[in-house]
């Protein structure tokens, strides 16, 4: 479901990017890779058998959580760590 949910957010990025219309284009295709990729990282987060809600929250991690339980993980590549990284400043990007 997850990842069903992070492939629709990808082809709405797409066809937002491809859009003719300039008003509100990078800020659509960036929100909507913002959710796909806060869903893959929750589906690899699930994957490895970890968990993606606190117990007693009513929400799920955000972007930022999922990124550092990504990253506390110490087996990974140095270059997940480096992109892991720039994911945390998407947001960023498209808030200023």
């Amino acid at each position: 479901m997850l990842l069903e949910k992070a492939g629709d957010s990808l082809l709405l990025g797409i066809e937002k990017f491809n859009c003719p219309f300039e008003r509100g284009r990078v800020t659509a295709v960036l929100i909507a890779l913002d959710h796909a990729f806060e869903m893959l990282l929750k589906a690899s987060i699930l994957h490895r058998r970890g968990v993606i809600r606190k117990k007693g929250a009513s929400e799920t991690l955000g972007f930022d959580a999922c990124v550092r339980v990504g990253l506390s993980d110490g087996q990974k590549p140095r270059a997940w760590k480096q992109a892991a990284g720039l994911c945390l400043l998407l947001p960023v990007r498209y808030a200023s």
